[in-house]
């Protein structure tokens, strides 16, 4: 890998992490987020994401038509 290579990669990545950082701010933050999948009945899901257990996988939650 290039210096370009690794410097473009680290702006991206701080990009992204931004945009990700928005959407979540957008939504209520982490509590916010959670709420809405509880709501749609994706609690068990969600919570498994931010619990101690094994992480469910996203493969269980419904797909849009």
């Amino acid at each position: 890998m290039s210096l370009l290579d690794g410097l473009l990669g680290g702006v991206i990545g701080g990009q992204m992490t931004t945009v990700v950082n928005s959407f979540i701010q957008q939504h209520g933050g982490i509590q916010g987020m959670v709420a809405q999948f509880e709501k749609q009945g994706l609690g068990p899901t969600v919570q498994s994401w931010v619990g101690n257990g094994p992480n469910q996988s996203s493969s269980s939650l419904p797909r849009p038509a």
